[in-house]
């Protein structure tokens, strides 16, 4: 009675083949028995037949006899006379001459436009007769599998899945043994036992990924820790200053490479310029100017020097380095040689390589010496005091008249790494092919310019090199993707254990998916770590050297390169930074050290005010240096409060209360001892400023919020003073306030939000006033 294929079948994936119907493939898609209404059982004569496709043509009532009917037990199908054949439409309708019993009947139609397969269908004349059972006959039980063969779950590894395999074919393959490896069915068991091996490892290294203590992947890692706050770092390339020698003059082009003298660690170390700078052959070497002097020097702590010439090149922002190029010739008896003149015997030779320091200049201004006739120019030029000089440079000058210590000019940044341009990125697997990814620290306080010597590095905020276009359109590099929308065209970078650069990127709802049909195309720069901190005089090569650039060279080592962060230390240091970490402020001391933990503060404290409807959080903010709260580091403090605060609570951030002070002081000076001297030295030991040999007794963080002052303390500091014999307190009060007997107690208090100040700026005495009376001495 079937008209199936002698197999059987859970699926339609013919029937899906075919689709859609054309000739000469088409067939029965259901037949249906038409009643009346209400339904007469007796009266069942009519058929519904329904095609994949149109209704086959020659199906009428000339063609009756391509139509059979099978099956049926009591009204066998044979039986049953076809009388009509009409086109209804939607379906041919088929009219018999009577109807058949409960049992199945199959309906075939021979038509060479119906495909084998279902050119019959299936039928019952009573289905919709009452009948308490499903009309779905269930399918006859599969043959029976064989049973599960017997698992090591010990066995993870080739051998002993090998061993398992071999141990197995006997009970599938009756009359195997074991011969040699060169037998067929042996290498096909080491097959499966090398591909269950892989899968073995593979299934345990996911397991390991999934807990930071057994992570063996860098990104990982990464992620485990992201999720506790602790951010890994890739490490970071060092940084360096060149100095070029140029003529007549050059431009440095941004991006221009330049590599070590020699291979380090078997290759050579690439950095490239960080900025495009002019350079001329006036800034090669500039002579300091001494006005006629012989015997002078630039002292250590000085801020300034006069350079012969007319250098208008030289500006405010731009750097100069100062070197020790001829040093003196020792005679047998340890002092310096002089020559016929009497000037000093000074060669290269003897030169101190660590006499070199590289300031950033604050003004240049041209001036003239008017006891040299014709005109001689002089070149005027100062620095920051954060650059002031750490030793004293000679300016003396050989019998040829060649100086001691030159000026030089031309100096660019750089940093490490060798770049790679333009290389396609694969949408699928967005890896770069080379590495190890170079990865910097950014510009700090929005600044464009790298100052040497650097800040102390933090890998933390390290931004990698990778530049991305996609399909022409660049991309943004981000920490995370998480305050992404569903349009930015952001992108993370990752580094795996090879240091390569693993891109990521978001997915329609934190940041832009990638385009299906993607051209991607990565700018990077390779090269990380503490093998870019060399030597001075290293850097000296240029594969491409621009027009008029004679030689390079790093005047001073190179500093700031860091490894990337072991996966080891991440594993010992994110859980214990998590649970001492509290990203939360309750009590004031939280305020309080939430506020000192922003860079730039050097401390801070906290109080709670009632302020009618609320409470209000008050906090001091002290910065590092300084005496003034700039405006920047203001709402840094704000935005990382905000964060910390609890709903309900306002928040003001202010400056300190400064207590300015008022002291009177008599110095007895000894015998030997000039009082203007000591006085001198006196006031620098109490001055509120960075001085050469350490920061000043009234120096900005030298006091906190709410730390007394003891008159002891200031006895100390001034009797280390050289030429001080005794000193004694007159006045010891706050300024413009009556002495609440301060002096008596021998100590200054003040309240917690309050920090002593004494500038004894004559233009501000608001800020605080020293007087000393000197005596004794000479």
């Amino acid at each position: 009675m079937s008209c199936q294929p002698p197999i059987r079948c859970n699926d339609e994936t013919r029937l899906t083949t075919l689709k859609p119907f054309a000739p000469p493939h088409n067939g029965i898609q259901a037949i249906e028995v038409i009643h009346k209404d209400p339904p007469d059982p007796l009266v069942q004569r009519l058929l519904a037949v329904f095609f994949f496709g149109a209704i086959p043509a020659g199906l009428d009532n000339a063609h009756l006899d391509r139509f059979s009917l099978t099956g049926g037990v009591r009204i066998p199908g044979s039986s049953i006379r076809f009388q009509d054949a009409t086109n209804a439409g939607s379906f041919l309708q088929l009219t018999l001459d009577r109807g058949g019993d409960f049992s199945d009947y199959v309906l075939t139609i021979q038509h060479p436009d119906l495909d084998p397969l279902y050119s019959c269908r299936l039928f019952n004349f009573k289905v919709d007769c009452p009948n308490p059972f499903d009309c779905q006959q269930p399918a006859p039980p599969l043959s029976p599998l064989p049973p599960d063969p017997p698992i090591d779950y010990q066995s993870k590894d080739f051998q002993s899945f090998r061993q398992a395999l071999l141990d197995f074919l006997p009970s599938r393959v009756p009359g195997f043994t074991e011969t040699n490896e060169a037998d067929l069915a042996v290498t096909l068991a080491e097959i499966f036992a090398y591909a269950g091996d892989q899968l073995s490892y593979l299934q345990d290294a996911v397991a390991n990924e999934a807990y930071l203590p057994t992570v063996r992947q860098r990104i990982s890692a990464k992620r485990h820790a992201r999720l506790m706050d602790y951010h890994m770092h890739d490490g970071l390339g060092a940084r360096a200053i060149l100095q070029f020698q140029v003529n007549p003059s050059a431009t440095i082009p941004q991006g221009l490479a330049v590599t070590t003298r020699d291979a380090i660690l078997s290759r050579r170390i690439y950095f490239e310029t960080d900025e495009a700078a002019p350079c001329s052959v006036t800034h090669n070497a500039i002579p300091p100017y001494t006005w006629l002097n012989t015997k002078c020097c630039l002292p250590q702590g000085a801020t300034s020097a006069d350079l012969t010439g007319n250098l208008t090149n030289l500006a405010a922002g731009q750097m100069l380095l100062f070197e020790e190029v001829l040093g003196p010739v020792e005679g047998p008896d340890g002092k310096p040689l002089l020559d016929s003149t009497g000037a000093p015997v000074l060669v290269p030779d003897t030169a101190d390589p660590a006499r070199r320091q590289i300031v950033r200049l604050t003004s240049a201004n041209i001036i003239t010496d008017p006891a040299l006739p014709p005109t001689q120019f002089v070149t005027r030029v100062t620095w920051e005091e954060a650059d002031a000089l750490n030793f004293d440079f000679c300016l003396q000058s050989d019998s040829a008249g060649n100086p001691a210590t030159l000026a030089r000019g031309n100096l660019v940044r750089a940093s490490h790494g060798q770049m790679i341009l333009n290389e396609p990125v694969d949408p699928n697997s967005p890896t770069l092919s080379q590495g190890p990814l170079t990865w910097l620290d950014p510009p700090r306080n929005g600044s464009l310019t790298f100052l040497y010597p650097p800040d102390t590095p933090d890998p933390k905020r390290g931004v990698s090199t990778v530049l991305l276009t996609i399909n022409g359109i660049p991309w943004t590099e981000r920490e995370s993707l998480l305050d992404s929308t569903a349009d930015s065209p952001d992108f993370v970078v990752d580094t795996d254990n090879d240091g390569r650069g693993v891109l990521r990127f978001g997915d329609g709802e934190l940041g832009r998916a990638l385009p299906l049909s993607a051209t991607i195309l990565a700018t990077y720069r390779i090269g990380i770590g503490s093998i870019g901190n060399v030597a001075a005089d290293v850097l000296t090569q240029l594969p491409t050297p621009p027009v008029g650039v004679v030689s390079l060279r790093n005047p001073l080592p190179t500093v700031g390169g860091i490894d990337p962060e072991p996966i080891v230390d991440v594993q010992r240091d994110a859980p214990q930074e998590f649970s001492a970490v509290q990203y939360r402020a309750v009590t004031a001391a939280d305020y309080a050290k939430a506020a000192a933990g922003v860079p730039g503060v050097f401390a801070a404290a906290a109080s709670f005010r009632w302020t009618g409807s609320w409470l209000t959080v008050y906090v001091a903010v002290e910065p590092v240096g300084r005496g003034d709260l700039p405006a920047a580091l203001q709402q840094a403090v704000v935005a990382r409060l905000d964060s910390y605060r609890q709903a309900g609570y306002d928040l003001d951030v202010r400056p300190p209360l400064y207590v300015p002070l008022e002291i009177e002081l008599e110095v007895c000076v000894l015998p030997n001892y000039f009082q203007g001297d000591v006085e001198s030295a006196v006031l620098d030991v109490l001055s509120s400023r960075q001085r050469a040999g350490g920061p000043g007794f009234f120096f900005p963080d030298q006091f906190t919020f709410g730390q007394s002052l003891f008159l002891s303390r200031l006895y100390a500091a001034v009797q280390g003073v050289t030429g001080v014999r005794a000193v004694h307190a007159k006045v010891f009060k706050r300024l413009n306030r009556p002495d609440y007997g301060e002096l008596v107690a021998g100590v200054l208090r003040v309240g917690p939000f309050e920090i002593v100040r004494l500038d004894n700026d004559r233009s501000q005495p608001d800020d605080g006033v020293l007087t000393l009376d000197m005596e004794g001495g000479k």
